[in-house]
């Protein structure tokens, strides 16, 4: 529309507060933000042209105030996900120090008579006051502001990159993916998880959250994104138990019942103390619980040869309440007690 052209004209003729060259516009004159207002753009700069949106993230989006960190994620027609990363990474950060010369300097100005242009003699009278800086600090209350406005936007991969990377480092990052991730389209749901469980830049504590939310959400053949984080099996150990507890416990559908029984097998090809913490903390986790895979019993009783493992096992296997067949039950309580004297726990 008209109105947008002229916006676009007159954005192109401002210069940014970071340029060498300051403007008479760019002196704070006793209110937040910076020529040009932000507050009156605030949820309309995502229905502009992308050439408007450029030129509105070139002149006007290069502070910190809260306006700013609002409006920014608001842009779909420009990536300004390295934007934030890069604010994001510079957290938590103290505001630069000022020139000693207030924004109140202007009121000490002569009253004189001007009989030429007076616009040229204002520009004239602020080339002569230093530079202002702008706000750049960095603290909780930025970044939360920040992290609010990223989880509303509308391009859910860039979000998911800004959230995932920091979201070990800032809580509210954690939780903001975590409210996002739900609200996605099933196809579109399958791809962002698999990228940010994949991910080696996502942190072990977002990757298992991700983990959990793949069978909580009831996502169709989630071995496929489990692949992503299991890494043939040499996944931190934590993402193993993560993995392989949610599988035991949580009706899926289209599960590869033979995929999954090699992953719970494959941890046995892991160190000594990864066997040791993987095995038994699934077996604590799982026992007292309902199985909803057939071959946990025979698993169980793999696990039992881990050393100092078999108590766990035996009790998850008696503990068991539904999802193994009587006949699967006696024969690996049976294993499990014939082999008793073999792995010499005391708790057998």
């Amino acid at each position: 529309c008209k109105r947008q052209e002229v916006l676009h004209e007159f954005l192109q003729r401002l210069v940014p507060i970071k340029s060498p060259k300051h403007e008479w516009y760019h002196h704070d004159f006793g209110h937040e933000g910076q020529v040009p207002r932000l507050a009156t753009f605030r949820g309309k700069a995502a229905l502009w042209h992308r050439s408007t949106q450029q030129e509105f993230f070139r002149v006007a989006l290069d502070t910190t105030e809260e306006i700013v960190l609002e409006v920014l994620p608001q842009l779909a027609f420009v990536d300004t996900t390295p934007t934030i990363l890069e604010i994001l990474a510079a957290y938590p950060r103290e505001q630069s120090s000022r020139p000693t010369l207030s924004r109140s300097a202007s009121s000490a100005w002569d009253m004189v008579t001007h009989t030429g242009d007076l616009m040229e003699e204002i520009e004239r009278r602020y080339a002569e006051i230093p530079a202002p800086l702008p706000t750049d600090v960095i603290q909780s209350r930025q970044v939360d502001v920040l992290l609010c406005s990223v989880g509303r936007m509308d391009h859910t991969d860039r979000a998911m990159q800004a959230l995932s990377k920091y979201a070990s480092e800032i809580k509210m990052a954690k939780n903001a993916m975590v409210r996002t991730v739900p609200g996605l389209s099933t196809h579109h749901l399958r791809r962002v998880l698999a990228e940010i469980v994949g991910d080696k830049a996502t942190s072990i504590p977002t990757r298992i959250a991700m983990l959990r939310l793949v069978l909580d959400l009831q996502v169709r053949n989630p071995l496929e994104i489990f692949d992503k984080a299991w890494k043939d099996g040499k996944c931190h150990r934590d993402v193993a138990v993560a993995i392989l507890t949610k599988l035991a416990l949580v009706e899926a559908v289209d599960v590869d019942k033979t995929r999954a029984k090699q992953m719970y097998l494959d941890i046995l090809d892991r160190s000594q103390e990864d066997q040791q913490y993987i095995s038994s903390t699934i077996l604590k986790d799982i026992s007292g619980s309902p199985w909803v895979l057939d071959f946990l019993a025979e698993v169980v009783c793999q696990y039992a040869y881990v050393p100092a493992v078999v108590g766990d096992a035996y009790s998850a296997l008696v503990n068991v309440r539904t999802g193994v067949s009587p006949t699967d039950f006696a024969k690996a309580a049976t294993r499990l007690l014939k082999d008793g004297r073999v792995l010499k726990d005391s708790s057998m």
